[in-house]
């Protein structure tokens, strides 16, 4: 019986990930003065699109049944940024949530050494509550082993004190952007798939 988050096959993996920010704002400009009024709120989120390699029938109707199985905007997945699967900065020790309940974007952690830099990803949650984090600043821990990273998305749910940060293949909640899905084949049996997703919140 499937059930949800259903990840994708890990092989052959996306040749090409276009990650993109949403961030909910707004701006009026004064036509006489073109001085700007900025709304700011707290909606931020994921998106990406995925590009895979040419396959064969085998591997591609492997990626073509776990899309189905997704059946449109409905299942889950796990998903993170290939290009950032480990840190560029150095960390030991097993980094926590310093303090439950916290919101915004600052993160309290505590229970490590080293530095995060900034573009470096981070995961909060796993199963249905896996949540993917960008660093946006550089953070160094101190002596008492603790950091405030700066973070993008801002955090929805206050994580709970003590909950582990993964630093490495960190990964988010995806869902399809839309419903409707095709792939496309060639006489030499070569399948052309790629997809368009969204953080499942």
């Amino acid at each position: 019986m499937i059930t949800y988050p259903h990840n994708p096959p890990a092989e052959p993996g996306p040749i090409r990930v276009t990650m993109r920010a949403h961030k909910v704002a707004a701006m009026n400009t004064s036509p006489f003065t073109f001085g700007q009024e900025v709304f700011a709120w707290d909606g931020e989120r994921w998106a990406l699109d995925a590009a895979l390699p040419p396959m064969r029938e085998a591997e591609a109707e492997a990626w073509i049944a776990w899309r189905l199985a997704l059946r449109g905007v409905v299942g889950t997945f796990h998903f993170g940024d290939p290009m950032r699967a480990t840190p560029r900065g150095t960390v030991t020790g097993a980094p926590v949530v310093d303090g439950g309940g916290q919101t915004g974007a600052t993160l309290a952690t505590r229970g490590w050494d080293g530095e995060l830099l900034a573009g470096d990803n981070i995961q909060i949650g796993s199963g249905s509550s896996a949540r993917l984090y960008k660093v946006l600043a550089d953070a160094a821990t101190d002596s008492d082993g603790e950091a405030a990273l700066e973070i993008f998305p801002r955090l929805r749910e206050g994580p709970a004190d003590g909950a582990p940060i993964v630093t490495s293949n960190p990964v988010g909640l995806f869902r399809m952007a839309d419903n409707d899905w095709s792939w496309d084949h060639e006489g030499a049996g070569i399948y052309g798939l790629s997809f368009r997703a969204v953080e499942a919140l």
